[in-house]
């Protein structure tokens, strides 16, 4: 069987859960849209759209006006961290900031000035999957202008990895997925958890206080830690139930770092959940990788004659400076019309198609290879494909090796 070359390298990433791949084709920014309000936008249905990357600005005038916003919907797994910025008022510098659901009246998150520089919606899922859901912007109390304000948004994947304790300092810290949902026990309780960072790479920490929407009496205080535990940055600027978020912060030297997450002032419920993670370069933070399979054996003309055997060695390296946790698994698949699997050694499961091997994590800067051995069973132009799941992150990643088998060349009879 003939299958046409494919001529290019095919990359793979999507995000999982579970066992589950689902595929999200992200739509490059429009450079055409709008990055000032559109009035009227008083209301949903004429709400202006956002565009994740791209700052908004408006206004809050006449006094009592509001602004609304659609953002696309991707699932349930997606969301979006939104700033409101009224640092810049010539008026009031006061904002309220909500989220709602698809039908524009369910309240799913609102903020009012828990950040330094105006308010915050944090690690907001999309409730109601790929329908629109809408932001609304506003003067608190209703009574005066804001006069201007930007409104930042980032459409992000959640993945709520449960914290493991003792994690109570920044030597113990867990490492953090894209974000960490976890409570704080009582006044002396600390969550910290690590990432790693290349020098001049921007972060933002946000921590939502009531990812459940049902209350929260808890006053959480967030704090980043340098390589040498030293505390760089601190927000608490909200109160009991209310959302904190560390902003632009471009850190200075490549290393391991921490943020840390505790009870700022009163007493904790240990029942209130947050939820909290950091965004590097305005995006998921995630680990760094290199995913390289290579056809070890082809012969000089890049091909393989039928009944001969291809070889090829799956490679998985983890580029950052933390470990990737476990469990991971990597496969290589391979099209049983094509090609015969003749070994897999160290593999925990085989089929026809594919071999996988299970890690428990792997180190930093590690690397993980595996063999796969096969026989050319038919003339074909296909590929191997080398994927690998990391179950921590919810994230798949993959990657293409191509080969050729001639059709009519065959293994030449060895004659004594």
């Amino acid at each position: 069987m003939n299958k046409t070359l494919i001529t290019f390298i095919k990359i793979t990433l999507v995000f999982i859960s579970g066992i589950s791949l689902a595929v999200m084709f992200v739509t490059a920014m429009n450079a055409a849209a709008n990055d000032t309000e559109v009035e009227p936008n008083d209301t949903p249905a004429t709400g202006t759209e956002l565009i994740t990357g791209q700052d908004m600005t408006g206004e809050i005038s006449p006094t009592g006006d509001v602004d609304y916003y659609q953002l696309d919907g991707v699932n349930t797994l997606w969301g979006y961290v939104a700033l409101l910025d009224t640092s810049a008022s010539t008026a009031s510098d006061s904002g309220t900031l909500v989220a709602y659901g698809s039908d524009g009246t369910t309240q799913l998150q609102i903020d009012s000035g828990s950040w330094i520089s105006g308010s915050v919606i944090a690690w907001q899922h999309f409730v109601n999957g790929s329908a629109d859901h809408y932001l609304r912007a506003s003067e608190t109390g209703d009574d005066d202008t804001i006069t201007p304000y930007t409104l930042r948004y980032y459409r992000i994947a959640i993945s709520e990895q449960d914290e493991v304790e003792p994690n109570d300092t920044w030597q113990t810290a867990n490492i953090t997925a894209k974000s960490m949902i976890a409570v704080i026990s009582d006044t002396v309780d600390v969550d910290c958890y690590s990432f790693s960072v290349q020098t001049g790479e921007k972060f933002l920490f946000a921590l939502n206080a009531d990812p459940d929407n049902d209350g929260s009496a808890t006053d959480y205080g967030l704090t980043v830690h340098d390589p040498a535990g030293v505390q760089i940055a601190a927000a608490n600027t909200g109160g009991i139930g209310d959302n904190e978020v560390i902003d632009n912060m471009t850190l200075p030297e490549t290393g391991v770092y921490a943020y840390c997450v505790s009870s700022a002032s009163g007493t904790p419920d240990p029942n209130d959940e947050y939820l909290v993670g950091p965004l590097k370069n305005n995006y998921n933070y995630l680990p760094t990788y290199i995913v390289k399979p290579e056809w070890l054996d082809p012969s000089p003309s890049g091909t393989a004659a039928m009944g001969e055997l291809l070889t090829f060695r799956l490679n998985f390296t983890n580029t950052t400076l933390v470990a990737i946790p476990g469990p991971i698994k990597m496969s290589g698949n391979f099209d049983d019309d094509c090609l015969t699997l003749v070994d897999a050694p160290g593999a925990d499961s085989t089929t026809s198609k594919k071999a996988e091997w299970l890690l428990d994590e792997l180190g930093a800067g590690d690397l993980f290879s595996a063999t796969l051995v096969t026989r050319a069973k038919a003339g074909c132009v296909d590929d191997v494909h080398e994927s690998v799941v990391m179950s921590y992150y919810q994230l798949g990643v993959g990657k293409d090796v191509d080969y050729t088998i001639e059709p009519g060349v065959y293994l030449p009879l060895v004659t004594k």
